[in-house]
């Protein structure tokens, strides 16, 4: 019986791939993860610079708009206040995108430094 079953597997032709090949299957696997966090981390970091310019500039608007008499706030327009408090808000809403923001970058690279660490035959060295 056992060797009917060892002639039959004979002819099956089973092999397994080459190391090479297999090899470059889990290569290509890890460097499309690692790919795929190193685009997501640039995409973050690159709207967190933005973000961050825009809001210099709704600053510089703000500083314009309160003035820099001492007295100022109380001889303003009616529309220049609502004008700050708009803007108010919008920084306000600004800082919290930020730190949402810094928050992922320090997760997108703690996961590409654990893709390193994991994969370190597969991936290249961490920066």
């Amino acid at each position: 019986m056992l060797e009917r079953l060892m002639r039959a597997r004979r002819h099956i032709g089973f092999r397994t791939r080459s190391t090479g090949r297999d090899a470059e299957t889990d290569r290509s696997r890890v460097g499309a993860i690692a790919g795929l966090i190193e685009r997501t981390l640039s995409e973050v970091e690159a709207e967190r610079a933005g973000l961050s310019r825009r809001m210099e500039n709704v600053r510089a608007n703000a500083a314009m708009t309160a003035g820099n008499d001492i007295d100022e706030y109380s001889t303003r327009e009616r529309e220049d206040n609502q004008r700050l408090h708009e803007l108010e808000d919008e920084l306000a809403n600004g800082e919290r995108r930020l730190k949402k923001l810094d928050a992922d970058i320090g997760h997108f690279k703690f996961l590409k430094a654990a893709v390193a660490t994991r994969f370190p035959e597969q991936t290249p060295p961490v920066a």
